[in-house]
């Protein structure tokens, strides 16, 4: 673990740290020890000191290190009390965290809030730990003479909060703690700075101004907001526009775009199952995820379906808006591909009820449950048993929250991270499920790696907001030449200053790039140390032709 840390610190930009070790603990000669091994792995030089526990001898030890002319500009603690001697010793010599050095240690105990920004940790899993030695002494004793087997627990590194902690939310009229768990766990994971808590709001335009006003990186959307905050966003994406509802909102280069990953997460199923779209289905519901689950199958290809609801209103509008059938009550006779979009099967008073006739699930190929409590409904287990294919709610809840994070971070998740993430927030039957999931995805006829086909997409987000400045021309002040020239002795337009900023912004936090190079400026751009790094380079003139923005052709 505390090789962990190194690492973490030395892929911050650390170069001068120390690791601080009691002098007799196990712990921490064991500690020192995966310390120095990192250090050696990384061919780099540090400082570990075993620091004695004799009153007084501690912070002494400390302050003499921290004195020194090249004293270190990162520094671990080994446990807890070592933490204290050293911010003893910081507040003795009037030196502060962040802003003199870094701060690292294990536990996150509550008291390590009172530090503020700065202080980085192990987070170490107390429960799991406990749960797997119960587990593993259980095993011992009913089976004495097994070979002794070795466990292990991940320790998360959790970054400090700090000035440039993304911060992502969710709004709803009543929030759950599932979403931020997830989003959460993932984060820590993969060892990224954002944070994720959940709100409700009386106020919806009044929340949306706060995203723009606080530079909130992204936000998810329930219900009762999904339609309702469409007019308050600048630009909506396709899988929104599809069913004229919006989950998700993304903040970058100072716009808000809407988007639904419920759409997405269900196209993506149904391409991942491998569904032939010349099959007839019968669609039970017709509320917002319908509507969601309808137009992901028209975008699919498929044609001949109908949709069942008794709302004589919902029900027809929602048949005719995707060009299916529609009936008050089932068909005599089901279909190839049956979905349930109602609460049939969910916990509470329908929890044993079936969404089809026994017949149908037994005559079907491909059962479809949205329902995502419990993992496994009523519906979902008479077709697993007759050997049918399944997609579960479970499933789709788990990979739109996943499309939220990639669209927040730029980053996708791999698989195994996404099924710890899915156990975490909703529960080892859960995390199983989407444990068999391969979330490789890419261009439709492109055969290029996720991480590159995201680097593409962000660029083209930057891509619009520099069409929209340049659509405000003059009000928005982009006209006109500054003093300044670029690398080639051209004289600098304000439109080129703002372009390159503006890919600069949009790329530098999503850890697909090494670094950026640009016409307008000396040197290279390298990912700053508090962003994750990528294998690509990313080279560009902003924006072509600038020289003749002022001439009016019209």
């Amino acid at each position: 673990m505390a090789g962990l840390l190194l690492e973490h610190l030395h892929a911050r930009g650390h170069r001068r740290i120390a690791g601080l070790f009691g002098a007799s603990s196990s712990t921490g000669i064991e500690r020192r020890s995966g310390f120095e091994r990192a250090a050696a792995r990384l061919g780099i030089s540090v400082d570990a000191l075993a620091i004695p526990h004799a009153p007084g001898e501690a912070e002494k030890a400390v302050t003499a290190l921290l004195s020194r002319p090249d004293r270190p500009d990162a520094l671990m603690a080994s446990n807890g009390v070592m933490l204290l001697t050293v911010l003893r010793a910081l507040r003795a010599l009037d030196l502060s965290v962040p802003r003199d050095i870094a701060l690292a240690g294990f536990d996150n105990s509550e008291w390590m809030e009172l530090i503020g920004d700065g202080l980085t940790v192990i987070e170490q899993p107390v429960e799991e730990i406990g749960r797997t030695a119960m587990t593993v002494l259980i095993d011992r004793l009913e089976h004495p003479d097994a070979p002794m087997r070795k466990t292990e627990a991940d320790m998360p590194i959790k970054p400090p909060i700090g000035r440039d902690t993304q911060f992502c939310m969710s709004l709803s009229g009543r929030p759950g703690n599932a979403g931020s768990r997830l989003h959460n766990r993932l984060y820590e994971l993969l060892g990224l700075d954002y944070v994720y808590k959940s709100f409700p709001t009386g106020d919806l335009p009044a929340a949306i101004g706060g995203i723009r006003a606080l530079g909130i990186r992204g936000c998810a959307i329930s219900m009762p907001f999904k339609e309702a905050v469409i007019p308050l966003l600048d630009e909506i994406d396709a899988s929104a526009r599809a069913i004229e509802s919006v989950n998700t909102i993304v903040h970058a280069a100072g716009r808000l775009t809407g988007y639904n990953t419920d759409y997405t997460a269900v196209r993506d199923l149904i391409a991942a199952r491998g569904l032939d779209c010349a099959m007839s289905f019968v669609l039970r519901g017709s509320g917002g995820m319908a509507k969601a689950v309808a137009a992901a199958l028209r975008d699919s290809g498929f044609t001949p379906g109908v949709i069942v609801a008794r709302n004589a209103e919902a029900g027809p509008a929602l048949a005719a808006q995707y060009g299916f059938g529609w009936r008050a009550d089932l068909p005599e006779t089901g279909a190839p591909l049956l979905i349930n979009v109602t609460p049939i099967g969910m916990e509470g008073a329908e929890a044993d009820t079936l969404a089809f006739p026994r017949e149908f699930i037994e005559n079907c190929h491909v059962a479809f449950d949205v329902v995502a409590q419990p993992a496994r409904t009523p519906f979902i287990r008479a077709a697993q048993a007759s050997g049918k294919t399944t997609i579960s709610g479970a499933e789709v809840i788990v990979l739109q929250a996943v499309e939220q994070f990639v669209l927040y971070t730029g980053i996708r998740p791999d698989p195994a991270a996404i099924a710890d993430a899915a156990t975490f927030a909703h529960g080892p039957e859960v995390g199983r499920l989407m444990g068999s999931l391969s979330q490789e995805k890419r261009m439709p006829g492109c055969p290029c790696p996720a991480e590159l086909r995201l680097l593409i997409e962000t660029v083209a987000r930057a891509c619009k907001a520099i069409g929209h400045a340049i659509a405000k021309g003059a009000l928005g002040d982009v006209l006109g030449a500054l003093s300044s020239e670029n690398v080639q002795g051209e004289v600098q337009k304000k439109l080129d200053v703002i372009a390159n900023d503006l890919l600069l912004d949009a790329n530098e936090w999503g850890g697909h790039l090494a670094a950026m190079a640009s016409e307008e400026m000396e040197t290279i751009h390298r990912i700053p140390n508090r962003y994750p790094r990528g294998e690509y380079l990313l080279l560009f003139d902003p924006i072509y032709g600038s020289s003749n923005i002022d001439v009016d052709l019209s």
